[in-house]
């Protein structure tokens, strides 16, 4: 039962987060980056499987992947293809090439910003690990396609050509055209995952970004069959498009499989977060924010004084079976607060440790670190009454953190 419960929870979190975070609009701009860099990158793609002699394998295997959109994929290899001649025999070959990185990158610096608004990131990569992550990359990925790409090929020319000798592969053919189907869905099922795992600013679960690259690569799958099919009514558009009627078509299915990229990367983001609640105990026990920041800032202190390892966001939202959205936003709130700091561990990514003295941190100071992210100002018009009121809170506010309750959260532990 509370399993169903987390997977309700987790779809129903992921459709109104799609909303909230403006992910249609995230869609629409990387839709536009992607019409802006896809000539750069198929460019620089071409130029690294030329390297390695993967080049005609590399395009056999565009024109089978997006076989539904064939007039547009021609237009674009042919200005790939210009685009790679122009640079290797220009005068200015490294502004050429630096060229083609800058729009390349452009893109990848814009699907990591959509990613880190869903994971509720607020910094981007440095400058210096940017350029290294997507230098990577960009080798890397082509590269890697061509391998999986050309080894399908061998593998499948070789049961093609050993079916011929044997009756007994013969009938076993469909089997093999089925497993052969089933790799390219396995190859866009890592795809989406590496796009959930590696392109926010922070470590995420690789357990999470595969179940929600399963998911999203599926529904990808399923939206390339349904554009096949939906490619036999272009032709009623030939007559309002002319030659462009594969274009419209073609900027459809881009908002499409970003607006899935971006779906799955909520799912991704709900499934980590909403975890903890699986290994919630029987019993428990109500807390408000307040309370649950000094709570968190008490474990923090302890093993700080113990001298142990640093927790992270995770840990301690899997420690206390709490949702990690709330803990991570109580968290940033300590840590703008001064009262907790971030750092990074090379075995759990970001971890949290006290941040100042733990003699100066009271109850007092945590409420008022919650308090004022909570409290929204607004301006009121003057009045001898309102400033009565001001007033009195600050007296409220002075006396609460003069009394002898305000206790120091390290002299909390049991």
């Amino acid at each position: 039962m509370r399993f169903l419960k987390y997977i309700f929870n987790v779809a129903k979190l992921s459709i109104s987060g799609f909303f909230k975070d403006q992910c249609f609009l995230h869609a629409s701009s990387l839709t536009f980056y992607t019409l802006l860099s896809i000539v750069p990158f198929l460019a620089v793609a071409f130029g690294v499987a030329k390297g390695f002699g993967f080049e005609q394998t590399l395009e056999d295997e565009l024109h089978q992947r997006f076989s539904e959109h064939e007039q547009v994929l021609k237009l674009v290899l042919e200005f790939a293809r210009s685009l790679l001649e122009q640079v290797e025999g220009s005068f200015i070959t490294g502004v050429g090439v630096i060229f083609l990185f800058l729009f390349v990158m452009s893109l990848f610096w814009t699907i990591e910003t959509s990613m880190n608004v869903i994971w509720k990131v607020k910094k981007t990569r440095r400058p210096v690990r940017m350029l290294t992550d997507y230098f990577v990359m960009m080798i890397f990925f082509p590269f890697i396609f061509a391998v999986a790409s050309s080894s399908m090929v061998y593998v499948t020319t070789v049961l093609h050509q050993a079916a011929l000798e044997s009756e007994l592969l013969q009938k076993a053919s469909p089997y093999f055209f089925m497993f052969y189907k089933g790799l390219a869905l396995v190859m866009i099922w890592l795809l989406f995952a590496a796009l959930f795992i590696f392109m926010p600013n922070k470590k995420v679960e690789w357990k999470y970004g595969l179940i929600a690259g399963i998911l999203a690569g599926s529904a990808y799958y399923l939206i390339q069959q349904v554009m096949i099919i939906f490619q036999i009514g272009v032709s009623q558009y030939s007559a309002i498009y002319g030659s462009f009627a594969a274009l419209p078509i073609f900027l459809l299915w881009l908002q499409i499989s970003w607006v899935t990229v971006l779906m799955g990367a909520q799912v991704a983001y709900h499934l980590e977060h909403l975890a903890p609640s699986l290994s919630r105990n029987a019993q428990t026990i109500r807390l408000n924010r307040n309370h649950l920041a000094v709570l968190l800032t008490l474990r923090m202190i302890e093993r700080f004084r113990e001298g142990q390892e640093p927790r992270s966001e995770s840990i301690l939202s899997e420690e206390l079976g709490v949702s990690g959205s709330i803990t991570e936003s109580i968290l940033t709130d300590l840590a703008n607060a001064g009262i907790i700091r971030e750092v990074r561990s090379d075995k759990t990514g970001r971890v949290f440790q006290p941040g100042m003295d733990t003699k100066m941190i009271s109850l007092h100071s945590i409420h008022q670190a919650i308090d004022q992210n909570d409290r929204k100002m607004v301006d009121v018009n003057a009045a001898n009454d309102v400033i009565s009121v001001q007033t009195a809170m600050r007296v409220f506010s002075t006396a609460k953190s003069e009394s002898p309750a305000n206790a120091l959260v390290e002299d909390l532990a049991t």
